[in-house]
């Protein structure tokens, strides 16, 4: 699929789930509003992942260990089933430290010939 349609799918999505929402007024209206807008914010993630004619895909630079580490890390989520008021303070404490003990690049000075 290109960019155009996963775009019209999203922005559709939200039109619908926004129709739905003032129109009916129903007890099962919001089950179909809150798909819808769940779909929407889907597709948007996918929409913003894909590649352009300027830049790459989201995943096209993505190391095999860093897919491994984050799919460890959601299924260790999923299976301990710890609450996000532990959960991201200490996600936010694992990234800061990442930036500040990751390798940075060495900077050499040019030779001269």
């Amino acid at each position: 699929m290109n960019r155009w349609s996963i775009g019209l799918i999203a922005a559709s999505c939200f039109a619908l789930a926004l129709i739905v929402h003032f129109t009916v007024k129903d007890g099962a209206a919001e089950v179909f509003e809150g798909s819808l807008s769940r779909v929407g914010v889907v597709m948007c993630a996918v929409w913003l992942a894909m590649p352009t004619r300027t830049r790459d895909a989201a995943w096209a630079h993505i190391s095999w260990q860093t897919l491994a580490g984050v799919m460890l890390g959601l299924v260790m989520i999923a299976r301990t089933k710890v609450p996000l008021k532990f959960l991201i303070p200490a996600a936010l404490f694992s990234a800061g430290l990442y930036f500040v003990l990751r390798p940075r690049p060495k900077t050499r000075p040019q030779r001269r010939v």
